[in-house]
């Protein structure tokens, strides 16, 4: 879960970003989409769908990766580096499924319930050819909904876990959306359960992320050295293993966690140090967070010209 400091994501600059960061997810989508020929399958075919070209499929992809992030972002959820949502959609858009391709057409044209519903249908189906593969089409549609309907989405992450009980990624989505819903208690135990997997299959990556939902669930709690404690190992992880976007994002939580305690001099240091992460991953979002929360941080001091550059 990311606490920085919400950004509205309708700005000009930010929805440049975004077409710009979805077009190698689009690319992709047309590269398998185009090797196909045009996306059906059997089961569609013979409900009267029709089969959606390599181009229309590599377009749809990136409308509706930067509709969902649009809509992350605004309510305060993940921006980028949401691999989920990428993952997620390299799956629907390569699944062979026309009606998975008519549900996201849907949801492109903002008629979500319509398209949950097919998704939905679509999950059941795959489930009853292969429980493994229903269960990642219903953690696909859990990443699809938290951007639209967060509690449709935890009721898909336990679909999902109804069928893998063991799956970390799940088990710490569906705790981040615990934690947004004001059950603390419940998503600890989900992102401890989460990290139990992690460490099981020696997962370092998986670590960093859950260790850093962890330190949001105490940071809620107003226990910041806890959250801190946790945001370090999070970030030791993530330098340790090259993850700069992770390793930016702990450090902006670390800053925070500074800028509650009163202690502006290291928020400064950690949110610059990230603010330099960000620049060099590209992030033009996170880049922008980075500078707002520097700003709030010389404000504080009465440094208005420093917060005004």
């Amino acid at each position: 879960m990311m606490f920085w400091t919400a950004f509205k994501a309708k700005t000009r600059p930010t929805a440049q970003w975004l077409r710009k960061r979805w077009a190698p997810v689009a690319a992709a989508a047309a590269i398998v989409a185009t090797t196909l020929g045009v996306i059906t399958d059997l089961d569609s075919l013979l409900d009267g769908a029709s089969a959606t070209s390599g181009i229309e499929a590599s377009a749809l992809a990136e409308r509706v990766a930067t509709h969902l992030e649009t809509r992350a972002i605004a309510r305060g959820g993940e921006y980028g580096g949401n691999t989920d949502l990428e993952q997620a959609l390299d799956r629907l858009t390569a699944s062979n499924d026309n009606r998975v391709q008519a549900a996201l057409r849907e949801l492109d044209s903002g008629n979500s319930n319509a398209a949950f519903e097919m998704l939905e249908t679509s999950a059941v189906r795959a489930t009853s050819r292969n429980p493994q593969a229903g269960a990642q089409r219903y953690f696909d549609l859990g990443v699809l909904a938290e951007a639209e309907n967060p509690r449709q989405a935890m009721q898909f992450y336990q679909a999902a876990l109804d069928i893998a009980p063991d799956n970390a990624r799940t088990l710490d989505r569906l705790g981040v959306l615990y934690l947004e819903q004001g059950d603390a208690d419940r998503a600890e135990a989900l992102h401890l359960e989460a990290l139990d997997r992690a460490h099981a299959a020696n997962d370092e990556t998986e670590q960093s992320i859950i260790l850093g939902s962890l330190g949001s669930v105490y940071w809620m709690r107003g226990d910041y050295e806890t959250a801190d404690a946790y945001y370090t190992q999070a970030l030791e992880l993530a330098d340790f293993n090259g993850d700069l976007f992770r390793s930016a994002r702990h450090l902006g939580n670390r800053g925070l966690i500074a800028e509650a305690s009163g202690d502006t001099l290291s928020a400064e240091a950690y949110y610059e140090r990230a603010l330099a992460l960000m620049e060099e991953v590209g992030d033009a979002v996170g880049m922008a967070l980075a500078q707002n929360n520097l700003g709030n941080v010389y404000r504080q001091r009465g440094e208005f010209d420093r917060a005004e550059d």
